[in-house]
């Protein structure tokens, strides 16, 4: 079994950087975005962030468990369903954002809508190239 935990990055962390809402607000300069798309925005970000937290809680929860040492560290048993957290916190999470999404898109006028999407693209395929270089898979094309 693999011991390397304490070094692994934060799974919250990783996924807290895929929020569209604020991918969209940190390009706000770039895609010209109004004072009131901005703010509105930045409303939706807040309450979308607030309806995570248990999740991120229960993630960073489970990170913390699978690395503990010692008399205290998990059985393989108990890494299958810390893994089975994990994954079924982060898939709520993704699901949340697909949510979100749509409905930010649409808080934004149609001039913004196209360079909102193609911001959140790049973002996207920038992130999933990271994530397969760090794990030593194939490298992007």
């Amino acid at each position: 079994m693999i011991r390397d935990l304490a070094d692994a990055p934060s799974l919250s962390k990783d996924l807290q950087k895929q929020n569209p809402l604020e991918i969209i607000l940190d390009k706000k300069k770039d895609l010209k975005l109004t004072n009131d798309e901005e703010k509105e925005l930045k409303s939706m970000s807040s309450a979308l962030k607030d309806s995570l937290k248990p999740y991120f809680k229960t993630i960073d929860s489970a990170q913390r468990a699978q690395r503990k040492q010692g008399a205290e560290e998990p059985t393989q048993g108990q890494m299958i369903v810390l893994r089975g957290i994990l994954r079924e916190a982060s898939d709520s999470v993704r699901a949340h954002y697909e949510r979100a999404t749509p409905s930010a898109m649409a808080r934004l006028s149609e001039e913004h809508r196209q360079p909102a999407t193609e911001a959140l693209q790049k973002e996207m395929e920038e992130q999933m190239a990271a994530r397969r270089g760090a794990r030593g898979g194939r490298p992007p094309v």
